[in-house]
């Protein structure tokens, strides 16, 4: 592994969202995710979510300390076998779950998705993405694989699955997360809780995508990473603000 010039993957990001702040300002989303997981979870007898880009239900996940403890039913998606198997394992035991290994796109097709080997967690189907973390292995092409996967809409997966109107929508695909959001049935249904990974995504996507979800009546808060999305609709607006106003306060301290 070559750290020696990798600063991270928000030092070359484009997303508008990905601003300078301190380091603290990563782990001060982190609990603001797990205070509105646990408001939504509190306040539904058995709190529904949708994860795309599951992995293995461990590393870096948002949600695994929700679903183990609390009353969660959930569709966890993930195109990559031997993390779904981890997945899978991870899970074992747990009730309410429905596991697919299946890949996410804007259309129900055939397509490439490069597999990167002893990391997956990389796996996408933009190769631009996965080489932006290229500094910080030796030789991370030699890692990679590419070959076909079947792929699904959101919005079919979740009705053929039952999980058309979740809580909670989680979206991590590296660098595809505005495709996969843009194939999800907003019209018929908008989650409470919507938190998707930026820091991949471009200029003019980031941008697009923050149009989209701010129009359909959504709160956005990011650090350099991630973005959460809360429906104004479902929250109190004076949390909204103070919420998005300890970032606010984080960044420019």
């Amino acid at each position: 592994m070559n750290t020696a010039t990798y600063c991270g993957v928000a030092s070359l990001s484009s997303s508008i969202f990905c601003r300078s702040e301190p380091r603290n300002t990563k782990f001060i989303l982190a609990e603001i995710i797990d205070f509105v997981v646990a408001t939504i979870e509190g306040a539904s007898e058995t709190a529904v979510f949708v994860q795309v880009g599951a992995n293995d239900g461990v590393r870096g996940d948002p949600l695994r300390q929700h679903v183990v403890t609390g009353r969660w039913r959930g569709l966890l998606i993930e195109p990559v076998p031997e993390a779904m198997e981890r997945l899978q394992a991870n899970y074992t035991g747990r009730e309410g779950l429905v596991f697919r290994r299946e890949a996410i796109w804007e259309e129900e097709t055939t397509r490439d998705f490069h597999f990167v080997r002893g990391e997956d967690v990389l796996s996408s189907f933009s190769m631009e993405t996965i080489m932006l973390h290229a500094l910080k292995y030796d030789d991370l092409a030699s890692m990679i694989e590419t070959r076909p996967v079947v792929t699904r809409r959101l919005d079919s997966l979740c009705r053929e699955t039952g999980f058309e109107k979740p809580d909670l929508l989680v979206v991590d695909v590296e660098g595809c997360d505005d495709i996969v959001l843009r194939s999800f049935d907003f019209a018929r249904h908008r989650p409470a809780i919507v938190l998707f990974e930026h820091v991949a995504l471009s200029e003019d996507a980031s941008r697009s995508i923050a149009k989209f979800l701010d129009e359909l009546g959504y709160e956005l808060i990011s650090d350099r990473h991630d973005c959460l999305c809360l429906l104004r609709d479902a929250f109190d607006p004076k949390l909204v603000r103070f919420l998005s106003h300890i970032i606010t306060a984080a960044r420019d301290n």
